[in-house]
């Protein structure tokens, strides 16, 4: 009764939808997944995927690149250009 109070679906629909008989709009499916601290894919799916993680670097905390012209790269870190194979 709790969940279909915090999500203005009718008790009798939540049971409905539990027991397959009908299937619920995605409005409906978001409603529940928020009121259940889970999201569409676990009411799907019946498992909890995965925490994805973000990581935020600012501007100035970033690891600095420095960057050489052709002139200043060393040669054994330069590539070499491909050369023809002779043909039979």
């Amino acid at each position: 009764e709790d969940l279909a109070r915090s999500v203005s679906i009718s008790q009798a629909d939540i049971e409905n939808i539990e027991e397959r008989s009908v299937e619920p709009g995605v409005s409906d499916l978001l409603r529940i997944a928020g009121a259940l601290g889970t999201d569409i894919a676990a009411l799907i799916s019946g498992k909890e995927l995965p925490e994805t993680r973000v990581v935020v670097t600012r501007k100035n905390a970033r690891a600095s690149v420095e960057r050489y012209g052709d002139d200043q790269i060393p040669d054994h870190l330069r590539l070499r250009g491909l050369q023809p194979v002779p043909g039979p």
